[in-house]
């Protein structure tokens, strides 16, 4: 099932979501089957296994006779962790880099939506996935565009997964800094470079599963980097990279980077009030 195609999905069957690897290497060379994941449940059981020269994800449930097998896109390289929606309609496996991500609807044994991404990030209940999108490198445009895909969206007979973008209507050049912090099950944070200001973005889903928040906080960038410190020809919040991210325990929403150890940093430690 190549990247994009879809199928339907009907009421009451279930899903898995995945987040694949890929490489444009030679072709996997392997004479025997090994399993490169696996997850349990009473709904589904799901297998991704290397078969050939390709991926394919093996599927048991209660209502089918047997073991459903789909080859996975050719692209594919490796399944590294498998994880289920609150709802156990979809399953997603989170790895690092440039991924696939895919629903593949169980019943049909069949890709429902698939797109690529960077460095998705599913929330504790498994419910939704963080990621920046994916774009070619010779885009005219390499500004990053951030977005939430809810895995349990659509009910009925037709499920279209369609990811929300964090900024829709922004014509601001965006790098992201930082990986997608879920620190709530329904808030993710992360370090946003908008043109030359390092942002912290807190986006909060409601209930239904939209976007319902989106709030942004300035770093004092002068009073945390050492400008004559900055390698290269940077900005100087381009020193401002790869913070963890953790909510301080207590009253309202607060957050706290770290930064690892940088020449150019005076403060490698800050905490930032949301709500």
């Amino acid at each position: 099932m190549r990247l994009g195609q879809t199928s339907s999905s009907r009421s009451g069957l279930s899903c898995l979501m995945l987040f694949l690897t890929m490489s444009v290497v030679a072709p996997i060379v392997q004479t025997q089957e090994r399993v490169l994941t696996t997850l349990a449940d009473a709904s589904v059981q799901a297998r991704a296994i290397v078969k050939g020269d390709r991926v394919a994800l093996q599927l048991d449930t209660p209502n089918k006779e047997g073991t459903r097998e789909l080859a996975l896109d050719p692209s594919v390289r490796s399944v590294l962790q498998l994880v289920l929606s609150p709802r156990k309609q979809r399953i997603g496996d989170v790895g690092g880099g440039v991924l696939q991500v895919a629903a593949v609807d169980v019943s049909a044994a069949s890709v429902a939506t698939a797109f690529y991404a960077f460095a998705p990030a599913v929330s504790p209940s498994g419910r939704f996935v963080a990621y920046e999108q994916s774009r070619p490198r010779n885009a005219p445009n390499q500004s990053a565009t951030y977005g939430v895909l809810d895995l349990e969206q659509g009910s009925g007979t037709s499920v279209t997964l369609a990811p929300q973008r964090v900024y829709p209507n922004d014509t601001t050049t965006h790098q992201r800094q930082s990986p997608f912090f879920w620190l709530t099950p329904d808030t993710v944070v992360f370090l946003d470079m908008a043109d030359e200001e390092s942002r912290v973005v807190a986006v909060r889903l409601g209930t239904d599963g939209t976007i319902a928040r989106v709030e942004a906080r300035p770093l004092d960038v002068s009073s945390m980097v050492n400008e004559a410190n900055v390698d290269g020809d940077g900005p100087p919040a381009s020193a401002l990279y790869g913070p963890n991210i953790v909510r301080v325990p207590g009253e309202g929403f607060v957050v706290r980077l770290k930064f690892p150890a940088e020449y150019a940093l005076k403060v490698r430690r800050v905490d930032v009030r949301f709500w």
